[in-house]
Protein backbone atom coordinates (compact mmCIF):
# COMPACT_ATOMS: atom_id res chain seq x y z
CA UNK A 1 0.00 0.00 0.00
CA UNK A 2 1.37 2.99 0.96
CA UNK A 3 5.07 2.21 1.86
CA UNK A 4 5.49 0.65 -1.65
CA UNK A 5 6.30 4.20 -3.12
CA UNK A 6 8.87 5.16 -0.50
CA UNK A 7 10.00 1.79 -1.41
CA UNK A 8 10.66 2.80 -4.86
CA UNK A 9 12.16 6.18 -4.64
CA UNK A 10 14.57 4.53 -1.75
CA UNK A 11 15.62 2.19 -4.47
CA UNK A 12 16.03 4.40 -7.46
CA UNK A 13 17.98 6.82 -5.15
CA UNK A 14 20.36 4.25 -4.48
CA UNK A 15 20.82 3.10 -7.84
CA UNK A 16 21.70 6.81 -8.85
CA UNK A 17 23.98 6.93 -5.91
CA UNK A 18 26.35 3.83 -6.93
CA UNK A 19 29.27 5.14 -8.57
CA UNK A 20 30.08 3.17 -11.81
CA UNK A 21 33.78 3.48 -11.74
CA UNK A 22 34.10 1.52 -8.04
CA UNK A 23 32.03 -1.51 -9.77
CA UNK A 24 33.99 -4.25 -11.39
CA UNK A 25 34.15 -4.28 -14.88
CA UNK A 26 31.69 -7.33 -15.72
CA UNK A 27 29.03 -5.88 -13.02
CA UNK A 28 29.27 -2.48 -14.70
CA UNK A 29 28.59 -4.22 -18.55
CA UNK A 30 25.98 -5.86 -16.88
CA UNK A 31 24.34 -2.98 -15.49
CA UNK A 32 24.78 -0.77 -18.26
CA UNK A 33 23.15 -3.74 -20.10
CA UNK A 34 20.32 -3.56 -18.47
CA UNK A 35 20.13 -0.17 -18.24
CA UNK A 36 19.84 -0.20 -21.91
CA UNK A 37 16.11 -1.60 -22.54
CA UNK A 38 14.87 0.16 -18.74
CA UNK A 39 12.36 2.19 -21.02
CA UNK A 40 11.38 -0.60 -22.86
CA UNK A 41 10.67 -2.96 -19.66
CA UNK A 42 8.69 -0.17 -18.41
CA UNK A 43 6.56 0.05 -21.29
CA UNK A 44 5.89 -3.38 -21.24
CA UNK A 45 5.71 -4.66 -17.85
CA UNK A 46 1.84 -4.35 -17.45
CA UNK A 47 1.12 -6.09 -20.30
CA UNK A 48 3.63 -9.15 -19.48
CA UNK A 49 2.10 -9.31 -15.70
CA UNK A 50 -1.37 -9.46 -17.13
CA UNK A 51 -0.04 -12.05 -19.63
CA UNK A 52 1.15 -14.63 -16.67
CA UNK A 53 -1.72 -13.80 -14.68
CA UNK A 54 -4.04 -15.53 -17.05
CA UNK A 55 -1.81 -18.07 -18.59
CA UNK A 56 -0.15 -18.81 -14.99
CA UNK A 57 -2.84 -18.31 -12.56
CA UNK A 58 -1.53 -20.72 -10.22
CA UNK A 59 2.25 -19.28 -10.11
CA UNK A 60 3.52 -20.41 -6.75
CA UNK A 61 6.00 -17.21 -6.72
CA UNK A 62 5.57 -14.25 -3.83
CA UNK A 63 5.88 -10.87 -4.85
CA UNK A 64 10.16 -10.28 -5.06
CA UNK A 65 10.13 -13.80 -6.55
CA UNK A 66 7.26 -12.77 -9.48
CA UNK A 67 8.53 -9.08 -9.92
CA UNK A 68 12.25 -10.83 -10.41
CA UNK A 69 10.63 -13.26 -12.98
CA UNK A 70 9.03 -10.15 -14.37
CA UNK A 71 12.01 -8.12 -15.15
CA UNK A 72 13.52 -11.37 -16.73
CA UNK A 73 10.81 -11.75 -19.02
CA UNK A 74 10.42 -8.02 -19.76
CA UNK A 75 14.16 -8.20 -20.67
CA UNK A 76 14.13 -11.28 -23.06
CA UNK A 77 11.16 -9.76 -25.02
CA UNK A 78 13.08 -6.10 -25.46
CA UNK A 79 15.77 -8.15 -26.10
CA UNK A 80 14.22 -9.63 -28.99
CA UNK A 81 12.91 -6.75 -30.12
CA UNK A 82 15.69 -5.23 -30.12
CA UNK A 83 17.01 -7.69 -33.67
CA UNK A 84 13.94 -5.72 -35.54
CA UNK A 85 15.47 -3.67 -37.75
CA UNK A 86 12.89 -0.62 -37.92
CA UNK A 87 13.98 2.69 -36.07
CA UNK A 88 10.74 3.48 -34.45
CA UNK A 89 10.39 0.11 -32.83
CA UNK A 90 13.89 0.57 -31.89
CA UNK A 91 13.47 4.06 -30.22
CA UNK A 92 10.61 2.63 -28.00
CA UNK A 93 12.91 0.30 -26.37
CA UNK A 94 16.42 1.79 -25.54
Amino acid sequence: GFTKPYMAICIVTFAYMVPLEYLSLNLKKFVLKLSNYSLGIYCIHRMINTMITVFLPNLPLRSFERCILLYIVCYGVCYLIDFIKNENVKLLIN
